[in-house]
């Protein structure tokens, strides 16, 4: 389970730098004049927690499919707040709120079922 917590946590972080990797021109205007070098600054971190990640989770599960939607969800997650945050959209929609449920849902799934 060890595995799994800590390759989700490195999840979360690439997705929180990916987000501002490429979100991160709508935020500010310094990363709106400096794209290609932000992507070029996080570009390797992001692979590279992804990329142990995936390890962590792998050697835990021996299931690539549990790395793939822990990966996922965990995008969504972080999308939510930072955009609400950031550019101000509601994440509080219909649409939005069910994808959220079904998230959590994946979530929730990965870590209890075999």
């Amino acid at each position: 389970m060890k595995g799994i917590i800590f390759g989700s946590f490195l999840f979360v972080c690439a997705q929180t730098l990916a987000y501002f990797q490429t979100n991160g021109h709508l935020i500010g205007k310094w990363l709106s004049e400096n794209i290609v070098l932000t992507s070029v600054i996080l570009g390797p971190i992001v692979g590279t927690l992804f990329a142990y990640g995936t390890k962590y989770i792998y050697n835990e599960t021996e299931a690539l499919w549990v790395a793939r939607f822990l990966g996922f969800a965990s995008g969504y997650l972080i999308f939510i707040p930072l955009t609400w945050w950031f550019l101000g959209e509601t994440p509080f929609t219909l649409k939005n709120m069910l994808s959220l449920f079904l998230c959590v849902l994946l979530i929730i799934i990965q870590f209890t079922l075999k």
